[in-house]
């Protein structure tokens, strides 16, 4: 591709495509803009990824064209990635255009084509009603397509978080499913349109700003979709089952009030965005852990379910100090790895409830509140101890399963009595 009689490198990585932007092709804030007006008309490809390692001078105004190039692709439901040396001036003026951080900035090409800081993958524009039933097959479960009408046409954009997923799914289309069963929970949000979902013998009708779980996951279901959008959570049972203290089965198809589904919403947004939005946490296992189970606890609270959460006889008989002890040198002695309440009550030899009962009832706490205080004060030691040069806050934090910055700081100063940052800076 050549703009102002300067060729520039095209390529194709996988399934993103590279556009590789040389030095002399920013030497002006409209030589970038006409190089970004042509990248607007390149062959589809689910991520396009703007390498700018070569340039060495960029103003500010070529930075907010580049925002807005990003921000445009994404308004289109593509997605867009930046590579830029992360030392040097371009950085420190990306940083100064972009204080969200709304476009994903990665300090090397394959880490930006291969997602490696959690850059979700994209399906789009699919057109083909054998296509969109192969690619929903592969994703969810198999199934069945059976299209009503001319019109065709979805596209999906899947986040992986391990034992989570977080997808977002659109039809240009109307369409009847049968599936099998999915193995695993879904839990949807619907953004616009309608459908009609039968599972477990049970049919419900669904439309925009709707929150609804899907079937048992070991029943099939089938699914009448007119053209609809939606939010997707796939969470795997052992992470409802491990939060739960137990086996739960999910017993009604909408929330049980509305500010339950408010948390919801509210909660995916922050995965979604927030842990997404910021690769350097992302790539910490505990964030990764702690968001599986925060989701699934949300899904819990939202959702009416057979989750017993009182305490038995046995439970209460077995809250005793000893419990507290074995629970309390389990999690100092593991604090760096990724802890559930089921993995304390284990090491403690109890049920998930007595050593739930244990904590409250002789430190007024929960397991997981005091995991979070073990591990906030290594986080306090290592500020400490690192070098304000090298180290930051955000990422000694997400080391220790603190995904949300502005939380985290929150907490930090209230325990401590001084900012995280004036730790690190030895005061």
């Amino acid at each position: 591709m050549t703009v102002t009689d300067v060729e520039i490198p095209l390529s194709r990585m996988g399934q993103a495509l590279v556009l590789t932007l040389p030095t002399r092709a920013c030497d002006s804030q409209a030589d970038l803009v006409r190089v970004l007006a042509d990248a607007g008309s390149l062959p589809a490809a689910p991520l396009l990824v703007l390498d700018a390692r070569r340039v060495d001078v960029l103003s500010a105004a070529m930075a907010r064209a580049l925002v807005e190039f990003v921000q445009a692709g994404q308004d289109r439901g593509y997605r867009c990635a930046l590579v830029l040396r992360r030392t040097g001036v371009a950085a420190r003026v990306m940083e100064v255009a972009d204080p969200g951080g709304s476009v994903p900035v990665y300090g090397e090409l394959e880490q930006a084509v291969h997602g490696e800081c959690g850059l979700p993958e994209v399906t789009s524009d699919i057109v083909d009603s054998a296509a969109a039933e192969q690619v929903l097959s592969n994703s969810y479960t198999n199934m069945r397509i059976e299209p009503r009408g001319e019109q065709r046409g979805m596209w999906l954009i899947s986040a992986d978080l391990g034992a989570v997923r977080l997808d977002e799914l659109g039809f240009r289309m109307r369409f009847h499913a049968v599936a099998c069963p999915l193995g695993k929970y879904v839990f949807a949000e619907v953004l616009s349109g309608r459908l009609a979902y039968r599972a477990d013998g049970v049919e419900q009708r669904y439309s925009t700003g709707d929150v609804f779980p899907s079937g048992s996951p070991d029943a099939p279901y089938d699914a009448t979709v007119e053209e609809s959008s939606f939010r997707l959570a796939v969470i795997d049972p052992k992470v409802i089952d491990g939060v739960a203290s137990g086996p739960v089965r999910f017993t009604d198809r909408a929330a049980v009030s509305t500010r339950a589904a408010r948390s919801w919403r509210s909660t995916y947004r922050h995965l979604r965005d927030d842990l997404l939005g910021d690769p350097e946490v992302l790539a910490h296992p505990l964030v990764v852990g702690n968001a599986a189970r925060l989701l699934a606890a949300t899904a819990l609270a939202t959702f009416p379910n057979t989750a017993i959460t009182e305490p038995t006889i046995e439970d209460r008989h077995d809250a005793h100090p000893r419990t507290l002890r074995r629970a309390i040198a389990f999690i100092e002695a593991n604090a760096d790895q990724d802890l559930s309440v089921a993995d304390v009550a284990r090491a403690a030899s109890v049920t998930v409830r007595a050593v739930q009962l244990a904590f409250r009832r002789h430190l007024d706490t929960t397991p997981m509140a005091y995991l979070r205080r073990v591990r906030l004060d290594h986080v306090r030691a290592e500020l400490w101890a690192g070098d304000p040069s090298r180290d930051t806050v955000t990422r000694v934090a997400a080391r220790w399963g603190f995904g949300r910055p502005s939380a985290f700081a929150a907490q930090y100063r209230a325990t401590y009595g001084e900012t995280p940052s004036r730790t690190l800076r030895g005061r």
